[in-house]
């Protein structure tokens, strides 16, 4: 049952476009409760510990954090600047400041963009994947950032698949 139960929910995204395309519009906190419940099927149907992103810190993300507290102190208690490794080759980001208000999200982005390539090394910036950026008032509806606060299960291994032609 959980099988085809997980093969229904594999392209979430999809569906939720889907859904927002026939229907018009979506409600946010609807759309929530339903990421949060295909995240807790998933977890089960894969057997994958669910870790928060606040358990994927590692020195280079506090370093990341730490730099833009500085950069942008307005930030709302709630939301300061965040950042965390969600896999070995990748880093998340999060910025929620008043400065981003009236701004577009390419504009704002930059603006991170420019201070992290200012001060961070190649290495660091090379891993960053993902750079969200929001002014208060947009945060609290996004799915992009429900995402980052509850990201997808990671499998603990990559199965590993077998080449034809391959000898074992």
């Amino acid at each position: 049952m959980l099988r085809t139960l997980r093969n229904h929910l594999k392209d979430t995204n999809s569906w939720a476009t889907d859904l927002r395309y026939k229907v018009g519009r979506y409600d946010p906190e609807q759309a929530r409760r339903f990421f949060v419940a295909v995240r807790e099927i998933r977890a089960i149907a894969r057997g994958v510990d669910m870790a928060t992103w606040r358990a994927l810190k590692t020195p280079e993300t506090r370093k990341i954090e730490n730099l833009l507290r500085k950069q942008f102190p307005d930030y709302p208690p709630k939301h300061p600047p965040a950042a965390y490794r969600y896999n070995p080759a990748s880093i998340r980001v999060r910025v929620v400041s008043n400065r981003f208000s009236g701004m577009t999200h390419l504009q704002s982005y930059d603006l991170v963009n420019a201070i992290l390539e200012k001060h961070l090394p190649e290495e660091t910036r090379g891993d960053i994947m993902l750079v969200l950026t929001f002014p208060p008032e947009e945060v609290g509806d996004s799915l992009a950032n429900f995402e980052f606060e509850h990201p997808h299960p990671r499998p603990a291994k990559r199965p590993r698949r077998h080449r034809p032609g391959a000898h074992a």
